[in-house]
């Protein structure tokens, strides 16, 4: 019993983290002329817009912008950079107290 709610935990804890690997991000905080790639070319943007993976950030001279991904890593869009959306974010992530501590996350086995 208990060997199948651990199991059960583990399975739980890996979809978890594999549903969030195609996150979105939102580009917010706009500043002067921000523009957009969504493979299509760039287009301007002045209002907080949803990003998907692949879309591409640039800032015009005097523009700034800053892409939030859904784990809260926010990653500033200055001029003369390209900033591309990924999948998941560029920041560091690190396991909460409850997942270390009860053993729960990707990292789980039985044995």
């Amino acid at each position: 019993m208990i060997l199948r709610l651990f199991m059960t935990m583990c399975f739980m804890a890996l979809a978890m983290s594999m549903g969030a690997t195609a996150q979105a991000a939102t580009l917010d905080g706009i500043e002067g002329t921000v523009l957009v790639n969504r493979g299509s070319g760039y287009v301007s943007v002045i209002y907080a817009t949803q990003l998907q993976p692949g879309d591409s950030v640039v800032a015009k001279p005097g523009g700034r912008g800053q892409i939030i991904y859904e784990d809260g890593c926010v990653v500033t869009v200055s001029p003369g950079s390209v900033e591309s959306v990924g999948s998941r974010s560029s920041c560091k992530t690190t396991a909460t107290f409850a997942e270390t501590r009860m053993g729960v996350g990707p990292a789980c086995s039985a044995g």
